[in-house]
């Protein structure tokens, strides 16, 4: 891998591709990736109907060479992040779970959460209290995501996993700075 950064070889690997934001670069980036299997994030969610603008899970799993190739293309690091999950986590559940957080309730309002680019973790990583990170990693154990002008992927992890939110129809998060963002 990068030689300043390792990734974990026991985890599997997701890319999660803003494909709104690279339309003309997509063609290019499956054609990268021809043997892995992808899956739009909106599919079976609330959101679609909105499947032309959905973004793109890759699922690298334990294919780890791929992740250089996200690491080599400066293109996707602002409209992507990379999720490392254990493979015994069943992929329904990690997709429950992405899925679920698209819509998430915050001092009471529901709202759209946009947590699959760099962007995200870039202002919200470091304010965000342990619950919710929790909340937005689990049942994966990490996130990656490139902050320019770093050519090294940036990360948070979780040590264990929160149990299971599902019962709740939206993950509620309380850290101040989504107080000051809604």
């Amino acid at each position: 891998m990068n030689s300043a950064f390792s990734f974990d070889n026991e985890l599997d690997y997701w890319l999660i591709v803003d494909a709104l934001r690279l339309p003309d670069e997509m063609q290019e980036v499956y054609t990268q990736w021809p043997d892995v299997e992808t899956e739009p994030l909106f599919l079976e969610s609330d959101f679609d109907y909105l499947l032309q603008q959905s973004p793109i899970i890759f699922k690298f799993n334990n294919k780890h060479e791929h992740i250089n190739g996200w690491l080599s293309k400066p293109i996707l690091h602002s409209s992507s992040i990379l999720i490392g999950k254990d493979p015994s986590t069943p992929n329904s559940e990690l997709l429950a779970h992405l899925r679920k957080l698209l819509r998430v309730s915050i001092d009471g309002k529901i709202v759209f959460l946009r947590y699959y680019t760099s962007a995200f973790w870039i202002e919200f990583n470091d304010a965000l209290s342990e619950s919710d990170r929790d909340t937005l990693i689990a049942p994966a154990t990490s996130v990656h995501w490139m902050q320019l002008p770093s050519k090294e992927p940036k990360s948070t992890r979780i040590i264990h996993s929160a149990q299971s939110r599902h019962e709740k129809p939206y993950y509620a998060l309380g850290s101040e700075i989504f107080s000051k963002w809604v």
